[in-house]
């Protein structure tokens, strides 16, 4: 296993962002998974009125019959859907151009070069630079048109696949990404496990 230290360097573009915003709230696992649970709280949150009304209007027999009932429940019920379906929707959209905005404010769009070291990922560009411990990613994702390594804190350093000289220089990238934070993370439990 070589250790030795990968640079990539590559512009940054809003493009860039606005591709990971998508990622990272459309078609990334954690966001397929917060797309549901949103859906799942919204159903909740929106049907339990429905079904308290349904209730005591059936209960105090203000319809009178069953079938009004189940008409305004299945009315009641599809609105309550078609409400837990489509909010999420419309808030996974502010955020990704939230995310696109607070880019361009920060002016990290330019040229950046990122070193995989031994003691972490380390980047530099305009605005600064700095080394991120192996122990503060949790994961390394790929999407068509960037690698990220995701931080503990949601958090992610992009890496536009263009950046890679080729796949086999991207999945050396990948793999030497992939052990690091698998190791450190390792030390890191032998050691709280050793206190």
């Amino acid at each position: 296993m070589d250790d030795a230290p990968i640079t990539i360097e590559f512009d940054l573009t809003a493009d860039d962002i606005g591709d990971f915003a998508r990622y990272s709230f459309v078609d990334s696992s954690a966001a397929v998974r917060r797309l549901r649970n949103s859906r799942i709280f919204y159903f909740v949150l929106f049907g339990t009125p429905t079904f308290a009304t349904v209730v005591s209007v059936v209960r105090y027999g203000q319809l009178g019959k069953w079938s009004a009932a189940l008409a305004l429940l299945a009315f009641f019920v599809a609105v309550d859907v078609a409400c837990a379906w489509y909010a999420p929707l419309l808030s996974r959209k502010l955020r990704i151009d939230q995310t696109v905005a607070t880019f361009v404010r920060s002016k990290a769009a330019g040229h950046w070069r990122v070193t995989a070291g031994p003691d972490g990922l380390a980047h530099r560009h305009v605005n600064g630079s700095a080394v991120i411990p192996w122990s503060d990613f949790r994961d390394i994702e790929c999407s068509d048109s960037a690698v990220y390594a995701v931080r503990s804190n949601r958090s992610s350093q992009i890496i536009p696949v263009r950046a890679f000289a080729d796949h086999a220089a991207q999945a050396a990238f990948l793999a030497y990404a992939d052990r690091m934070i698998a190791n450190r993370v390792s030390v890191a439990r032998r050691t709280s496990a050793s206190t």
